[in-house]
């Protein structure tokens, strides 16, 4: 899915923001994608955040099968997004 803004949208932007829902096998997944500024060193930033959710009632005796379900539905999802040079720096390696 590409975006194309019409040519008067200035493409200098302030702040960023953009959610998404994804329709999963069992529930739906938000994804938010907003820019952020440390304000202490004005470092730039996006943050990114998935929140899963169950489109049904879900019994007190089930909470901890849909905490195991919504964690891996949510890490698969992220595990698709990011490439495999953004995941050795997660685990702490030197990118060069």
């Amino acid at each position: 899915m590409g975006v194309n803004l019409p040519r008067s949208v200035p493409n200098t932007f302030k702040d960023f923001a953009l959610v998404f829902n994804s329709i999963m096998k069992n529930g739906l997944l938000t994804t938010r994608i907003d820019s952020a500024t440390d304000a202490a060193t004005s470092a730039e930033a996006l943050v990114v955040d998935f929140d899963y959710a169950k489109e049904k009632e879900i019994s007190l005796d089930s909470v901890e099968k849909y905490m195991d379900e919504s964690h891996h539905e949510t890490k698969a999802f992220f595990e698709e997004l990011i490439t495999t040079e953004y995941k050795k720096l997660m685990m702490g390696e030197v990118i060069e």
